[in-house]
């Protein structure tokens, strides 16, 4: 986060000093997005070219696309406030079943007796367990690639 903090706060004094020589500030501003790969500095530059083509409240124009990126930052924030909590309820769906069947094993070894009498059986209680793993690996693939499109 300080890192992009930095590279933002690094870009943006390079938009003052190509004011500063002259460049348009809609040209700078498209600069700046180039740079720093954002879709709100992208915006930015949008709304300043078109306030620049058609005229108006410099002022109104900046403001509103504050408040745009400011709920855009909140939504995100939101998002991955939810992928948080998300991961510990995943997390807390693959724990509880490897316990039951561990506390079974060791507190209830007549209950899994029966999945090891024949071949047919233990064949079971793998696909069981195969089964377990398997949810593990496809919901964590699910929700790493869900928070990647972030």
């Amino acid at each position: 986060m300080l890192l992009t903090d930095f590279l933002l706060t690094f870009s943006y004094f390079g938009v003052n000093a190509d004011l500063k020589v002259g460049i348009s500030i809609s040209d700078a501003f498209l600069k700046f997005a180039k740079e720093c790969e954002s879709q709100d500095a992208y915006d930015v530059a949008a709304a300043i070219s078109m306030q620049v083509m058609v005229g108006g409240n410099e002022a109104k124009v900046v403001e509103n696309v504050a408040k745009n990126i400011s709920s855009r930052i909140m939504a995100r924030r939101e998002i991955k406030t939810t992928f948080a909590d998300t991961k510990m309820t995943v997390m807390a769906m693959e724990i509880i079943p490897t316990l039951i069947v561990v506390g079974l094993c060791v507190m209830a070894k007549d209950y899994l007796s029966i999945y090891f009498t024949s071949l047919k059986m233990i064949l079971i209680f793998i696909a069981i367990i195969g089964v377990m793993i398997a949810g593990t690996f496809v919901s964590k693939y699910m929700l790493n690639k869900n928070e990647n499109t972030l």
